[in-house]
């Protein structure tokens, strides 16, 4: 991967801003807004007697389900059906972690970058619902899990909603000028989230983790992937080692002495839990040119074709020995330079192009093993299930639950419930608030 140093000294840019770079032979990269999502009305709150939540429903029976999220279609007597059926697309206890099918929150820890002045913001990939007037995400609902009272979080939000890997960015400091609000513990070598330019400036991956534990541990039946990419910050390798070792959480890393986890069987209990990889055991896929054009009838041909090259791959990948064998990416989403305003004409906004293309319901319908309903996209050449590990997506609360549902992932009730209510809806796009503010043009988008 090549690397790159910005101008601000942020550090190395990450390989999407170095590849815009190198596309349009851009000297800076424009900071637009960025320090105002990081001021203290972006604080995040999500205490659980703190927060507005919605009026308490068992949402599971008043919502029929539905792929669009219009209310029309599967009620829900007839998904206990449906459930029955997925479950053969569950994966064979023969299969490995790095070959069976797991949905991926792409950059997941941007559900913390509370919205700004221009919404969501570009790179923005997963949303709540938000509260514009607490100035904080809908979180911290009034639910019990195993009778103890457990904060809820966002990474714990985007678990509940089906996702079992997240993609994480990380970096041993922070940037005073994108954070000018930030942690005041500076010298305490935590680690920061970010993608990019975008910095999580009201908290830590060090203070978050737990959430994420405490729910593995509720959950024992599940496996659980944390994808840490450093992007070179070899200041953060030792303080992600450091900080898994204090947890007693495995970390892949692909050194002598720890393959990428190719040899691990899904029904192996022993290691069954919460897991974390380092970037390096992983191959991204990554195609910066796979793009949303609403003026351009082939951004779906182009990704339809990213699935086949990609399918190739996951055979070839589960070919090889088990110590040899990597974690798989599939990016089931709109990269920007694809997407560019430069040559669609359209404003780039991650999670508004995803909504607009209907691209999460496409692929519910792809890896849904009981649609008959025609689809802009097939998992493979000839129709066969095809060999997916990590379904990277932008935006879980678009979709997520029958996604996940449709590989093979469990899925209780209660879980099924919170997520809806911290998404605000079924399947619902979550617009960042600006859906009510007179300047907010819908229609640059297409």
């Amino acid at each position: 991967m090549m690397r790159m140093m910005d101008s601000n000294n942020f550090g190395p840019l990450d390989e999407e801003s170095a590849t815009i770079r190198r596309h349009f032979g851009l000297k800076k990269l424009a900071v637009i807004a960025v320090a105002s999502t990081c001021g203290a009305a972006g604080l995040i709150s999500y205490n659980r007697k703190s927060a507005s939540a919605p009026p308490k429903a068992n949402l599971l029976r008043s919502f029929p389900f539905s792929s669009d999220g219009s209310g029309s279609g599967r009620t829900n007597e007839k998904s206990l059906e449906w459930d029955k059926l997925i479950a053969d697309s569950a994966p064979g206890k023969s299969a490995t972690i790095t070959t069976a099918p797991f949905l991926m929150a792409h950059d997941a820890a941007m559900v913390y970058l509370p919205p700004s002045i221009t919404g969501c913001g570009t790179h923005k990939t997963q949303a709540l619902l938000w509260n514009d007037s607490t100035k904080s995400f809908v979180m911290g609902l009034e639910h019990s899990r195993n009778s103890n009272n457990i904060n809820d979080s966002p990474f714990t939000a985007l678990l509940d909603c089906g996702a079992r890997a997240l993609d994480i960015r990380l970096r041993s400091k922070y940037s005073t000028l994108l954070c000018p609000t930030g942690p005041t513990d500076l010298s305490s070598n935590k680690l920061y989230m970010h993608h990019s330019l975008n910095y999580i400036c009201s908290t830590t991956f060090d203070d978050q983790l737990p959430s994420i534990i405490e729910w593995s541990k509720n959950n024992p039946s599940e496996w659980v992937f944390l994808k840490i990419d450093t992007k070179g910050d070899t200041k953060a390798d030792p303080l992600v080692e450091d900080l898994f070792k204090h947890y007693g959480i495995p970390l892949l890393n692909n050194n002598d002495s720890n393959n990428c986890g190719g040899e691990w069987l899904m029904d192996d209990t022993s290691k069954r839990g919460l897991v974390g990889y380092m970037a390096k055991c992983s191959d991204d896929d990554y195609d910066p040119l796979i793009g949303y054009c609403k003026s351009d009838s082939r951004s779906y041909p182009q990704l339809q074709e990213y699935l086949y090259k990609n399918q190739e791959k996951g055979t070839q990948n589960a070919a090889k020995a088990p110590s040899e064998q990597q974690f798989l990416e599939t990016q089931l989403l709109w990269q920007q330079i694809g997407s560019t305003p430069f040559l669609c004409f359209q404003k780039y906004d991650v999670l508004h192009l995803d909504h607009k293309s209907k691209l999460s319901g496409h692929v519910a319908e792809m890896l849904n093993p009981t649609s008959s309903t025609p689809t802009y996209l097939k998992k493979t050449h000839d129709g066969t299930p095809g060999t997916y590990n990590m379904i990277k997506m932008n935006n879980i609360c678009e979709h997520g639950i029958e996604i996940a549902k449709s590989i093979g992932t469990f899925i209780t009730n209660e879980q099924q419930d919170r997520c809806y209510q911290y998404c605000g809806g079924i399947n619902k796009y979550n617009d960042c608030g600006m859906a009510n503010n007179p300047n907010y043009n819908d229609q640059l988008f297409g």
